[in-house]
């Protein structure tokens, strides 16, 4: 720890995640999953990673059963912490954590399925550093993108990936959540642009069903591309909404807000969040107010910006932000995401996202 600022430094955060990871979470989930049943911690700890079926349903059961974790997920004065982005007392915040578990999960399953670069023998009395094995220079490429526990399932395909694909694609790889999108890029790598361009249109929900009723297809125009103000005069009327909206705002003038949202935006937030016509509502007039009109129109309008809309997304998923959610608390969770965006930065964009770096559990 640095004296002088209070921080840990990254070696001793990675130690205290690791002690974690192998002692009472390990405890935790050898009761909550038959699989780990009379196993000891160490090994609770490598099955795990080395099962990218059984990782995913440890997630699962972390995110379902997330009580029987209230006295391990505490920040640094003992109290429970239920965000993902609150520092821990680790020294890392829960996305830190889940981020560096999947890469250490994604490494070990790169060295066992990725042959190793035959290794040249250096001549007599001359020292020569091994080459990179195939398995490492994937995971160079790619450990800044593996960041979300929705990844694991897609390790597999991400193996079949060159360092270069990997490359090119830059924090475009976090557009992709289907397995076949993945398969479609690796077989057509020079097509890169159209397959993301058709991605982002067609805007697949990342593990759930699209809205009821087809949501979709009734609150945006017959092209897709924007959204039809009129579809929400309903929900406009709606007491609730309009108690989330300022006093001072009519109807007229919220629809001509809404009329701006362009196809892809909208899609990703409905089938992402899986949001009601009023939520929506109120996510989108929030956000316009919280970063202005010039702002929106750039990360919300045609074509939009939906890189930023899919960080959105996680973070609503994150934060357990979905159709049950109350109006008020997602203009809260809208207006709070929205506040670096607010600021500026010179006119850039800036949705948070996961922190730089990299932290890896791996040896």
């Amino acid at each position: 720890m640095d004296a002088a600022t209070g921080t840990i430094d990254s070696a001793t955060a990675i130690r205290r995640v690791n002690d974690t990871l192998q002692g009472p979470v390990a405890d935790v989930m050898g009761q909550l999953l038959p699989e780990f049943k009379g196993l000891a911690r160490r090994q609770v700890y490598d099955r795990a990673l080395n099962d990218l079926g059984l990782l995913e349903r440890c997630f699962e059961a972390f995110r379902r059963e997330r009580k029987h974790f209230r006295y391990i997920v505490v920040d640094g004065r003992h109290r429970p912490v239920e965000a993902d982005d609150v520092p821990l007392s680790c020294g890392r915040t829960l996305q830190e954590v889940v981020a560096m578990v999947v890469r250490t999960a994604a490494k070990r399953y790169f060295r066992r399925t990725l042959d190793p670069k035959p290794v040249s023998r250096p001549a007599a009395g001359r020292q020569a550093a091994p080459a990179p094995s195939r398995a490492d220079e994937l995971y160079e490429a790619i450990k800044d993108y593996l960041l979300h526990e929705w990844q694991v399932p897609l390790v597999p395909a991400y193996a079949d990936m060159s360092p270069g694909l990997v490359r090119t694609l830059g924090e475009r790889l976090l557009t992709i959540r289907r397995t076949e999108d993945l398969r479609q890029l690796i077989a057509e790598p020079a097509a890169v642009d159209r397959l993301l361009a058709a991605v982002v249109d067609e805007a697949p929900a990342p593990a759930e069903p699209a809205p009821a009723g087809d949501l979709c297809a009734r609150l945006l125009s017959d092209d897709g591309r924007r959204l039809r103000p009129e579809a929400f005069n309903e929900a406009l009327l709606n007491p609730q909404v309009r108690a989330c909206l300022p006093r001072a705002e009519t109807v007229v003038r919220v629809g001509s807000v809404l009329r701006e949202v362009g196809g892809a935006p909208a899609r990703l937030l409905l089938t992402g969040l899986r949001l009601s016509t009023e939520q929506l509502t109120v996510m989108l007039f929030t956000a316009h107010q919280a970063v202005g009109a010039e702002v929106f129109a750039r990360i919300f309008g045609q074509p939009g910006r939906p890189e930023l809309i899919l960080r959105v997304v996680e973070r609503g998923l994150a934060t357990g932000l979905g159709p049950d959610t109350p109006l008020a608390e997602c203009a809260g969770f809208t207006r709070q995401l929205l506040a670096r965006a607010a600021a500026g930065r010179g006119g850039q964009e800036a949705l948070p996202t996961q922190p730089e770096g990299s932290y890896g559990l791996a040896p």
